[in-house]
């Protein structure tokens, strides 16, 4: 058995423990399906997380994770013509750094803002604005970061999927700093 399947085994462990609900998990060929469609290969612990715990359900974020390219239901057409996996999910996430482009002087050029899309799927959000991304191209790939009406930035330290849903799992909830942001 791999480090990626040990791993897996263990965040079972610790979310069954926790009596956390799932959605049904998927099937590797419908996974497939998903990939060859998009032009995209998901990272391995998604898609580990995906056909062996869950297709969405309890959180990470705050109002848990999202089934795979399922849209919300109270979005803007803006937003869901942005987080639709087929409008540029296989484009390279062009982004190592966080840009905050509310502290620009002038707005950002919409092909710019747009990028902030490429190769990032949707995971769910924290409300008021803060949604989760999964970072799938790019030299992020398989690293989580946070959108929001001001800016782009990833979790600090960088954590991988497993990395940030652990990070959740074991975050102190009296703690007056987020899960995804430690010092």
């Amino acid at each position: 058995m791999d480090a990626s399947h040990r791993h897996l085994l263990a965040l079972q462990r610790e979310l069954a423990s926790a009596n956390l609900v799932f959605a049904p998990c998927l099937p590797a060929a419908e996974l497939d399906a998903f990939e060859q469609t998009h032009r995209v290969l998901l990272p391995l612990e998604y898609r580990l997380f995906l056909t062996h715990i869950g297709n969405g359900g309890a959180g990470p974020p705050a109002h848990g994770l999202r089934p795979l390219g399922k849209a919300e239901s109270w979005w803007s057409d803006e937003q869901r013509a942005a987080w639709q996996p087929g409008r540029a999910l296989g484009q390279p996430f062009p982004f190592e750094q966080p840009w905050r482009w509310e502290d620009e002087e002038t707005p950002p050029a919409p092909a710019r803002l747009a990028a902030v899309y490429h190769g990032s799927l949707y995971l769910g959000t924290d409300g008021c604005g803060l949604e989760w991304a999964l970072i799938v191209t790019g030299p992020q790939r398989g690293y989580v970061w946070q959108l929001s009406e001001e800016g782009i930035v990833p979790c600090r330290p960088a954590r991988t999927f497993w990395q940030w849903v652990g990070a959740w799992l074991h975050h102190d909830t009296a703690s007056s700093e987020p899960f995804w942001w430690t010092a």
